[in-house]
């Protein structure tokens, strides 16, 4: 992709997520009937049986693309972070400011979180500081996917491992539960986006981007491809959300 498209899309994506911050929750939760806080669960658990085979927690954790903090948030409560730190990276100002109001209300006793304006594709990190990182539901909205990936690869320690929860349209095969689900995101997900946050063309994105994903063993290729193994994915929903995990 052209430079300056890069820059435009990054640009696009950001304002527009700044704008759907005050709704973004909310929607969420409506929208997947709150199942995307069982998701977000479900990785952390993984990242926690993790932590248990090596013995010992994971120090440091960096949240890519880490929106409003819900994922942040889990992570610090967590048995994998019972210390240390979670690194919060964004590039939507907006969704960080209400990811900080969330964090000062948790009152966390040890673990902390530090809430970092910033792009995948240029983390402004040393290479080899962080012992895991995250990614929910915003590698499909990278400007420039393996660029991304490359440098969350470059900033992960040795044995490090990279945790992707995504929708992944490509692992769904049946063709009933095909069909149901694009009605839903058609004629139920987007009346309902555009009646609560007046935002009609951003969720029209967002459901697109689910459709054009690299989902299942192509994005598990891709992370091949940059120096990732032991790769596995969880599928759920019938395999529309998928957790993707590679190890550096």
């Amino acid at each position: 992709m052209h430079m300056k498209s890069k820059e435009h899309k990054l640009a696009t994506i950001t304002k527009m997520f700044n704008d759907l911050a005050p709704k973004y929750d909310l929607l969420n939760r409506i929208l997947s009937m709150r199942m995307d806080v069982w998701w977000r669960r479900r990785l952390v658990s993984l990242l926690e049986k993790q932590a248990r085979e090596q013995g010992q927690g994971v120090m440091r954790v960096l949240d890519v693309a880490a929106g409003t903090g819900d994922l942040s948030l889990m992570i610090a409560r967590s048995h994998a972070l019972e210390s240390g730190e979670v690194v919060a990276i964004d590039p939507a100002k907006e969704m960080l400011a209400i990811a900080k109001i969330k964090y000062k209300r948790a009152k966390l006793p040890t673990a902390k979180i530090t809430f970092q304006e910033g792009n995948a594709e240029l983390l402004p990190f040393e290479a080899g500081c962080f012992g895991a990182a995250t990614v929910a539901f915003g590698v499909r909205n990278f400007e420039d996917l393996e660029g991304a990936i490359t440098e969350i690869y470059r900033v992960l320690s040795k044995g490090g491992t990279l945790f992707v929860l995504e929708f992944s349209w490509g692992n769904v095969h049946n063709l009933l539960t095909r069909k149901l689900l694009r009605f839903y995101f058609q004629r139920v997900m987007l009346p309902v986006s555009e009646f609560f946050s007046g935002q009609k063309s951003s969720y029209s994105y967002l459901a697109n981007s689910i459709f054009e994903f690299p989902a299942g063993e192509r994005f598990l290729h891709l992370l091949g491809k940059r120096g990732f193994g032991k790769l596995e994915e969880h599928k759920m929903c019938w395999g529309l959300v998928t957790i993707y995990i590679g190890v550096k």
